[in-house]
């Protein structure tokens, strides 16, 4: 079986569901936001923060309705203007990327056709969009294949109902007259129980969705991020470097926490385990407030690591593949192992000393973007005094750091500097979460909502 069925480059850009960053500016603004969040909300928080924090910049689907996209588009000041809708110029780029996408999703497709036993494990669409659905399906399978990509292209452009685009690249992507036989006779049986339809639609509009944004995040150079917490290995579909460190990274906080850690409950390791950035900003005790969390997001936000990790071997190309999860597993090793050794056993640096004064600070260096300015936020003046003169000691070595370090020297230690200041953050995450504050109760008390 084919591995990689695409390489793309990839320039450090992100690709999140807009739902997900609309939910994330409800909770931030106070804006509408909704009075009880689920596992799921938490998870999708985290997932924005630990994007905000690791991206060059963050996309979101360009073509969903205009009332979905206002509330981004109005406030994304307060993410550093780094959300950007995604452009495609013509309607035959974004039929395009619908027909790819279904071809990608066609197996996966074919299979859920076959097999109506199953149907009920999805959660149905709302009945209007249902059989909007249905009949748009009917309409193009009747049409003939001269004017099916001209109906299509109309379907697609019109969105006037939930899986539009799905219709539009299945209706495409089936590969021959046997297929679309096999679709038509399925798409007549749910014309004629419409009991089934929500859950039918449904079922093709998540297998399509997989592909979707994964082929609009490729002609955007970026990455579709998600995480298994979330949507499974199958549609994450991306190896990024700073995923894989991330995994490093709460794998030593285990290690080295274990008594702290070991009374958490299954959901808040499993938020430690897929977004152990976030979940490290989240639990700083200095965050008392939404905008506060902002303020540090952007402080350990390191556009220079941003830069290099995007031309690092290996997280230059972004996947879509069909791996198990150990040869995912693998995979990812083989690309980015060396990496890890690398800043794992560099010599100490300026930082490193730095970092050992005082446990409490917090975190001792924050880098502010590529200029490399030490900002010390200890927890006592003797640390103070202690942190501040390293600092002055190490601006010099800092500013003489390449936006974009040419030698490998330059480029671990760039890493390694960054992995340590993260190291610190979850250090003290650990240390709160083994004082009795769970994940939950921050969120609950931060947001000021119930976490069912």
């Amino acid at each position: 079986m084919t591995q990689a069925i695409t390489l793309q480059q990839y320039t450090g850009a992100a690709l999140l569901n807009a739902r997900q960053l609309n939910l994330s500016l409800q909770l931030i603004t106070g804006e509408q936001k909704p009075t009880t969040l689920s596992h799921h909300n938490i998870m999708e928080l985290l997932n924005v923060i630990e994007s905000l924090a690791m991206s060059s910049h963050v996309l979101f689907d360009g073509s969903i309705q205009q009332q979905d996209k206002e509330r981004l588009i109005r406030n994304n000041r307060l993410y550093h203007n780094l959300l950007q809708p995604t452009l495609l110029a013509t309607p035959e780029e974004r039929l395009a990327c619908c027909e790819h996408a279904a071809t990608q999703s066609w197996l996966l497709i074919e299979q859920w056709l076959a097999a109506p036993q199953v149907w009920s494990s999805e959660r149905a669409i709302p009945a209007a969009d249902a059989a909007h659905f249905v009949q748009a399906l009917q309409d193009g399978l009747a049409i003939e294949s001269s004017k099916l990509r001209q109906y299509a292209s109309d379907v697609a452009e019109n969105l006037n109902f939930l899986g539009a685009k799905s219709v539009a690249g299945v209706l495409l992507a089936a590969p021959d007259e046997a297929a679309r036989a096999s679709l038509r006779h399925t798409v007549t049986q749910v014309a004629q129980n419409a009991t089934m339809s929500g859950c039918f639609a449904a079922g093709i509009v998540n297998r399509f969705r997989v592909n979707f944004v994964n082929e609009l995040a490729a002609s955007h150079d970026a990455a579709y991020v998600a995480a298994p917490v979330i949507e499974g290995l199958k549609t994450q579909q991306n190896m990024l470097l700073w995923r894989y460190l991330g995994t490093k990274l709460q794998g030593e906080a285990q290690q080295q926490h274990a008594e702290r850690l070991r009374a958490l409950s299954e959901q808040e390791s499993a938020a430690l385990n897929s977004f152990p950035y976030a979940y490290a900003l989240l639990m700083n005790k200095r965050v008392k407030k939404p905008s506060q969390l902002l303020d540090l997001v952007f402080k350990v936000r390191d556009e220079s690591v941003i830069r290099v990790q995007a031309t690092e071997a290996g997280n230059r190309k972004r996947y879509i593949h069909n791996f198990s999860e150990q040869e995912f597993l693998d995979t990812q090793r083989t690309l980015f192992e060396d990496t890890y050794i690398g800043l794992s056993t560099v010599q100490d640096s300026w930082r490193d000393t730095l970092l050992s004064v005082g446990r409490s600070c917090l975190p001792a260096v924050l880098s502010v973007g590529s200029a490399g300015l030490g900002m010390v936020i200890p927890d006592s003046v003797v640390e103070s005094a202690a942190a501040v003169s390293m600092a002055s000691a190490g601006l010099l070595a800092e500013r003489s750091r390449a936006a974009s370090p040419g030698s490998a020297v330059q480029r671990v230690k760039l890493y390694r500097d960054n992995y340590m200041r993260w190291q610190k953050l979850l250090d003290h995450a650990a240390a709160r979460a083994s004082g009795g504050v769970s994940l939950q109760g921050r969120v609950a008390d931060l947001f000021g909502v119930s976490v069912v």
